[in-house]
């Protein structure tokens, strides 16, 4: 038997860890997920899982597909039928963080542009001065 009132353990960025919390809350978090992403666009849900995939590197339309169990050929039919390119979305994305980031004081430039998927931060203000304004 488990006692509730267990010294608390650093996980990561939390204090404490309950297993049969999750566990219990698992399900209807998961069916809650479920219910959004089929409410939301195929463009929706493409950017959301470009913003995780993206810190550090160039996600491609193949790790984006096989998120959302698809093929790359079916994904990008869907999103060419929701009036975008995969193009569109990722420089939609990294605009949309550029703007989030840039506004945050402590952040180097350098840093953005890693985050961003740039190679360097050249690459990064090359591509800044192409995105249309917000």
């Amino acid at each position: 038997m488990r006692s509730s009132c267990t010294r608390p353990i650093s996980i990561g960025r939390f204090l404490t860890y309950n297993a049969e919390l999750l566990e219990m809350l698992n399900p209807q978090l998961e069916r809650a997920l479920e219910e959004r992403r089929a409410q939301s666009s195929i463009s929706e849900q493409v950017k959301w899982i470009l913003k995780r995939l993206l810190a550090g590197s160039r996600p491609e339309i193949a790790a984006v597909a096989r998120e959302l169990g698809l093929s790359d050929r079916t994904l990008q039919r869907r999103i060419i039928d929701d009036g975008a390119t995969f193009r569109q979305l990722l420089l939609e994305v990294r605009q949309e963080l550029a703007h989030e980031y840039l506004n945050r004081p402590e952040m180097d430039v350098t840093e953005v542009a890693f985050l961003l998927g740039y190679e360097d931060s050249n690459s990064f203000y090359r591509a800044l001065f192409q995105l249309p304004e917000r």
